[in-house]
């Protein structure tokens, strides 16, 4: 699966030797249930809720 292969390349390697090894970087964006490859995902403008103070609205399951 595609999210088991990003944890595992995330894991640190313990052998010194194999630390340095070059790694792919994995750029290709995983696809969910709610929010297909490709589609950008709704951004709420943050709201002003103090002085200097913002907040982000969350809209769950809204994309």
């Amino acid at each position: 699966h595609p999210s088991t292969k990003r944890l595992m390349a995330a894991v640190p390697f313990a052998d010194p030797h194999r630390r340095h090894r070059e790694r792919r970087l994995l750029v290709d964006e995983i696809p969910g249930p709610m929010r297909k490859s490709g589609d950008d995902p709704l951004v709420e403008p943050l709201v002003r809720v103090g002085e200097g103070h913002y907040v982000a609205r969350h809209s769950v399951g809204v994309y």
